[in-house]
Formats: C-alpha cells, structure tokens, sequence
C-alpha cells in the first residue's frame, strides 16, 4: 500500500489530461495535413483561383491567376504573408477597375454566384479571354464575408474556334468554286 486513494484520483486525473493532450495532437497533425493538402490543390491547380474579403483584399491567389493576371508574386500580398494585403483592384488597369467592381459588388450584394463564360479582359500587354465563375463565401478566416473567383485562361481554345470557323468557311468557298 505505497499508493493513497487520493494519490490514484490524482493518477487518474493526470492520465486524462495526457489522454486529451495526446488526442488534441493527432487532431491537430491531421488537421495540418489536410491545411498542406489543400495549399498544395489550390497551387497547382491549372485553374485561377483568387479569394477575396468584403473590402476587396486579397485572401488568397494561386500561381495560375497571378499568371493570367500577369502579376508579380513579390507585388502581390495575400493575408497569409503580409498585414496589409493588396487590394485586388489596384492590380488591375484602370480600364478594368469598374467592370470588375461591379461583378465583385454584384456578387457580394446579392450573394448569388455570376459566371461569364466569356469575358474579355485587357492586362497591360493584350486582350485575353476568360471564363469566369465568381460565388460568395461566408466565414472568412478574417471573420467576414467575402467571395472566390474561378478563372481560366480561354485565349487560345476561342483563338483556334476562330480558325476553325475561319477555315470551314475557306472550305465551303472552295466547293462552292
């Protein structure tokens, strides 16, 4: 008899603590990778993919809408890397400011989902063509609002449809001679 009751209600005490701590860490490994996995599906994704909160900052955006936005990753800060993330419109030219603002406002306003299966839109170099969905998200990491944009680059497949209709059209004129 080394052991008091009181001294095994302590033992026991002390065994469920180290039963949650141990039980707190698997959920928080898990918890970890699912956080990689989901960094990982959102980077590599083919598709843009940019989240923004309420007032227009930048939560995240993946390397392929800095691509088809053609933005500078070093230029551009999402609430993961910096306090005062960048604004998504001031990335933009000032032509493309208000079209965009009244698809985001639209969006955040009626809480109902917009897609443009083409939308032109002009960076500083050229004129591509997108297909876009933008939907709204609640419960942001910030505690508001905000929405997500799917994007992707539809520049090409529209400029091969054009050579296709092009050359369809050369060919009904060659029967037609």
């Amino acid at each position: 008899r080394m052991f008091l009751k009181s001294d095994l209600y302590l033992f026991e005490l002390y065994a469920q603590m180290v039963s949650r701590a141990l039980h707190n860490a698997n959920i928080y490994d898990r918890l970890k990778r699912l956080q990689q996995y989901s960094d990982s599906v959102v980077c590599n994704s083919p598709i843009g993919i940019v989240v923004i909160n309420a007032s227009g900052r930048i939560m995240t955006i993946n390397p392929a809408a800095l691509e088809i936005f053609d933005l500078d990753k070093n230029k551009v800060q999402d609430m993961g890397s910096a306090d005062a993330a960048t604004n998504f419109l001031d990335t933009l030219t000032e032509e493309e400011r208000s079209r965009w603002h009244s698809l985001i406002s639209m969006v955040l306003t009626t809480k109902q989902e917009v897609s443009e299966p083409r939308f032109y839109h002009h960076t500083k170099y050229m004129e591509k063509v997108l297909s876009l969905r933008i939907s709204p998200l609640a419960d942001l990491p910030d505690g508001g609002d905000g929405l997500i944009m799917a994007i992707e680059d539809i520049t090409e497949k529209v400029t091969m449809e054009q050579y296709v209709i092009l050359s369809e059209k050369l060919v009904a004129r060659g029967e037609m001679a």
